[in-house]
């Protein structure tokens, strides 16, 4: 029995300093981690923030844009480190704290879903967007759009305007066109780029003439990812030497001015287009392009006005191609 309340005192005096000090480790654990949880909460300072998480894309390489900040935890000079499918792509030296860092990829990749996250140095210290769950994902998708609602604005004499639109993405693009029904010794428009509702338009055409066209809309960074719609046509006007332009005229394209599209409809080899009374209200300048001998008049400084929001040339004179 002695023996037996020797072994019991031991037990209870071997429980009390165990559970002193499993006390004493969980207030020191507890220490500890709170004080690493806000090194580390300081430390969480890379911020991803393009391409955002679970986007998709139709670019690769050459043109999506990475984009991140870190906000300056990290003394002295700070480098970064861009990892894609946890692969190093892009190192990037004295890295500007505060500030949206934008870099691309030294990889291309293909089409599916991709991953990536940064992280920064300044030689001793390191952090990193993984720190704070930022371990972003992208799905690449390099399926030539599908190209809807191609049409035409009126035409002019000399011009008109092409529209079409895109199912996805935002492509570069251009019109292929020719007054024969085959596009044969055809001409190429200029390029419109990024864009998902291509507007481009064509000049120095020929009056009352019937033209054929095709639109293509092209891969950002791969021209052999496109599309291309069917053929298509429009006649322009028969050209004016003389429009009349009054203020309270509206747009026949629903694109250019009405002062624009006057200039439009004259002949190549001149004419005037007259302005009438009142107050011309102008949001971009307008286009003279391979015509001659053009005149704009009014009916007097006090009478005719034309206002130009945001503009100081008002009238843009091109000469002839080439």
């Amino acid at each position: 029995m002695k023996t037996k309340n020797i072994e019991e005192g031991r037990e209870k005096k071997h429980s009390r300093y165990g559970h002193l000090f499993s006390g004493v480790s969980l207030a020191v654990i507890c220490f500890v981690l709170l004080f690493a949880g806000g090194s580390m909460a300081a430390g969480h300072t890379v911020y991803l923030m393009s391409p955002e998480n679970n986007s998709y894309t139709n670019l690769n390489n050459k043109s999506l844009h990475f984009i991140y900040n870190h906000t300056g935890t990290l003394a002295g000079t700070v480098n970064c480190t861009l990892y894609l499918d946890g692969n190093p792509v892009n190192y990037s030296t004295n890295i500007t704290a505060n500030t949206s860092w934008t870099v691309y990829s030294n990889q291309s990749w293909s089409e599916g879903t991709h991953y990536w996250y940064v992280n920064c140095t300044n030689g001793t210290d390191t952090e990193s967007s993984l720190d704070i769950g930022q371990n972003y994902t992208f799905t690449a998708d390099f399926t030539p759009p599908n190209i809807t609602n191609v049409r035409n604005a009126t035409p002019m004499a000399t011009t008109v305007w092409i529209l079409w639109n895109l199912t996805n993405y935002t492509w570069n693009n251009r019109i292929n066109y020719s007054t024969n029904p085959d596009l044969s010794n055809s001409s190429w428009s200029s390029w419109q780029n990024n864009t998902q509702n291509p507007k481009i338009k064509l000049w120095s055409l020929q009056p009352n003439t019937t033209y054929y066209y095709r639109v293509y809309s092209y891969n950002p960074d791969n021209s052999s990812i496109y599309s291309n719609s069917s053929v298509y046509n429009f006649t322009t006007q028969e050209c004016v030497s003389y429009k009349l332009v009054n203020a309270t005229d509206t747009s026949i394209t629903g694109i250019d001015h009405p002062i624009q599209e006057a200039i439009d409809m004259i002949c190549a080899s001149g004419g005037k287009v007259e302005l009438g009374s009142g107050q011309f209200n102008v949001s971009k300048a307008q286009s003279i392009i391979n015509k001659y001998n053009i005149t704009l008049e009014g009916e007097g400084v006090n009478t005719t006005k034309i206002f130009a929001r945001n503009y100081t040339i008002v009238i843009n004179l091109f000469s002839p191609k080439i």
